[in-house]
């Protein structure tokens, strides 16, 4: 009996002991952090610091983000270490509630809880969407006799909202397999984020297709007989919307070039989709410095072409079909064309090529 007693004073005097260290080293829980962030704004993958400035014993962080809010359930926050300081980086555009705890334990074994919130706005400058082509428009047999080169149209930003992919005149009027003007393109993309999503505004429906993925072919560019831009958004994890036009435009192509009654062999330079070449054979004694080529382009296609919307020249001297003059005396010309796309008044909206013209003598 007597070895009982003393066991149960022994931990009376722990309890009485451990409750006075509590007591003692006890800290209000007050919750205050700072973070690196100008005006709140930060980039996606960007390092941003979260700094205590309050009190407690321990800290913790719900970032916000997909898995991390606060008060949802099933969603964790972060530890902060022990210098008060937690460092992370975004993934997806969006903004952010940021929630900061402080917590102590009282005597009595309680956790006393305090909590800090901001808002964090992260952009990205692609928006989401990493990359994007419209996929295998054309195949390129005349590149590969093993038929397995495929045009792809690779989309480039003219700003943070438009996407222009050059696309090459044989896709518009040849094409083997797969064209442009079909009803079921495919986009291939890379999203920022596995959590974000793609959707394209079908037109005719007035609906948002979700394209769930790279096989989807569901994706078109034309309105009618013609060519239109096409309005696409990226949906991030956390809500967050960025909407792209995406503008096929043509790369500009002389589809016929006559000198003298003499047609020239017109051919795709294959080391580059925006460069063509053009030889003619043209009679012994020729006086080559003073021609006058007849030139058509994109085959004067009314859904392409109207007569305003592009420009040809030589050393940026608009030429004329039939009409301008070219010195060939040094046996070969650089034409350059200037495309925009049809119906849009954007000027960005446009293309270049050039093409080399060479004059043999039989």
């Amino acid at each position: 009996m007597k070895r009982i007693v003393n066991i149960f004073l022994s931990a009376v005097l722990f309890c009485s002991c451990h409750n006075s260290y509590l007591d003692e080293y006890y800290i209000a829980a007050e919750a205050s952090f700072s973070v690196t962030a100008e005006d709140l704004h930060v980039r996606t993958l960007e390092s941003v610091l979260f700094t205590n400035k309050g009190k407690g014993q321990t800290y913790s962080i719900f970032t916000g983000d997909t898995g991390h809010k606060y008060g949802q359930t099933g969603n964790t926050g972060f530890a902060v270490g022990s210098n008060g300081c937690f460092s992370y980086s975004y993934r997806e555009p969006g903004k952010y509630t940021v929630v900061w705890i402080a917590s102590s334990v009282d005597s009595k074994g309680s956790v006393i809880s305090d909590i800090d919130s901001l808002v964090l706005d992260v952009a990205d400058m692609s928006g989401g969407l990493d990359n994007l082509s419209i996929y295998k428009i054309y195949r390129m047999d005349d590149y590969d006799e093993t038929h397995n080169t495929y045009y792809h149209s690779l989309a480039r930003s003219i700003d943070d909202s438009i996407l222009l992919c050059p696309i090459i005149y044989e896709a518009w009027r040849s094409a083997k397999i797969n064209t442009i003007k079909s009803a079921k393109l495919q986009l291939k993309y890379q999203l920022t984020s596995p959590s974000a999503a793609l959707y394209w505004y079908k037109r005719e429906t007035e609906e948002w297709l979700s394209l769930r993925s790279e096989t989807d072919n569901i994706f078109s560019v034309m309105d009618g007989e013609r060519i239109a831009l096409q309005r696409i958004k990226v949906v991030t994890g956390s809500g967050y919307e960025t909407y792209y036009n995406i503008a096929a435009v043509m790369i500009p192509k002389l589809t016929s070039y006559q000198i003298n009654g003499v047609e020239g062999e017109i051919s795709h330079v294959k080391t580059s989709y925006d460069e063509y070449e053009i030889r003619l054979t043209l009679p012994a004694g020729t006086d080559v410095s003073n021609l006058c080529p007849e030139f058509m382009l994109m085959e004067n296609d009314a859904n392409l072409y109207d007569g305003t919307n592009a420009m040809v020249s030589i050393d940026g001297i608009v030429q004329q079909s039939g009409v301008s003059n070219v010195d060939f005396s040094k046996g070969e010309v650089i034409y350059d064309l200037h495309y925009q796309m049809l119906g849009y008044a954007d000027a960005r909206l446009s293309t270049d090529s050039k093409v080399k013209v060479i004059i043999d003598l039989q």
